[in-house]
């Protein structure tokens, strides 16, 4: 127990934020004022929630006013090196105010969002929650985006965006996959193949390959903060992948048009990797998949 508690202080020390955000007064009146026209919902779009995002612009807010215009005007510019990179630790918190004013404004007990504010500001983080919640602003924009868009001609190449390891480069892609790859659990539900196939099709590539090729999770998992609970990334990440790669898989079997295409997925994916089976939810059934793979 001791063991744990101090590896528990170690990770605390190497993953927390512990600067305090410098802001002037404007930037921090108009950070409250960009978290209420966020907090609104359906209705922060068109032309008259772009006018306003622009009039609360600062220097210091300036990348935080285009990324919240382009969520809901220039989709397509999500994509673009511009919001993909890593933003500092410092822009990181800004972008973390507008959650914790978001999730206060819903409590049943909200409290002054200035207060609100000030608290995130002087508080410490761990830099993984951060640029969670940052990329989870993006894949908002970019889900809505791939409704129609055909991205299959676009690359997502993460050694472009200062991705500090292997963790950071997992939260993008798991960032990614929520905003691409959730509609193919809802179209397995309602068991339209076609659908899910045309769906892969439109998809870009990350890192120069198809998505299942992605498999770097070799690195310490670590609980992160959602709205209501803890929750073990790996975890999360990796069984939401599985259930896409088992979906994919599925319609290629019932419909696809690529001979070996489903062995293809199933080789050069996390479907084969032994490791991270204990992740997925289904270990038993994953198993004996692999047993009959042959790749023994």
């Amino acid at each position: 127990m001791k063991r744990i508690l101090k590896l528990t202080a170690v990770f605390i020390i190497l993953f927390s934020i512990n600067s305090r955000a410098q802001i002037d007064s404007l930037s921090l009146n108009n950070l409250i004022q960009i978290a209420k026209v966020y907090s609104r919902g359906s209705s922060a779009q068109g032309d008259a929630y772009a006018e306003k995002i622009d009039s609360l612009r600062t220097p210091t807010l300036n990348h935080m006013c285009d990324l919240y215009i382009a969520i809901n005007k220039d989709r397509m510019s999500l994509l673009s090196d511009k919001f993909l990179t890593r933003p500092s630790n410092e822009e990181l918190k800004l972008f973390f105010v507008i959650r914790k004013i978001n999730s206060n404004n819903r409590s049943d007990k909200p409290i002054d969002n200035m207060d609100v504010a000030k608290e995130v500001l002087a508080s410490d983080f761990d830099e993984r929650w951060l640029l969670i919640d940052y990329y989870s602003k993006i894949n908002h924009g970019l889900s809505f985006l791939f409704n129609d868009a055909d991205l299959s001609k676009e690359n997502i190449d993460f050694s472009r965006f200062n991705l500090k390891n292997k963790t950071e480069e997992a939260i993008l892609f798991s960032a990614l996959c929520d905003a691409f790859l959730l509609r193919f659990r809802v179209l397995q539900m309602m068991k339209n193949d076609e659908k899910l196939l045309e769906v892969a099709s439109r998809l870009p590539k990350i890192n120069g390959k198809d998505y299942y090729y992605y498999k770097d999770f070799d690195f310490e998992d670590f609980e992160w903060s959602g709205y209501d609970k803890e929750n073990s990334f790996k975890e999360r990440s990796i069984r939401a992948l599985y259930s896409y790669l088992i979906a994919h898989m599925n319609a290629e079997a019932e419909l696809g048009n690529e001979e070996g295409l489903v062995r293809k997925i199933y080789v050069n994916s996390i479907m084969s990797q032994k490791k991270y089976f204990k992740y997925s939810g289904n270990k038993r059934d994953l198993k004996k998949m692999y047993k009959k793979s042959g790749l023994d």
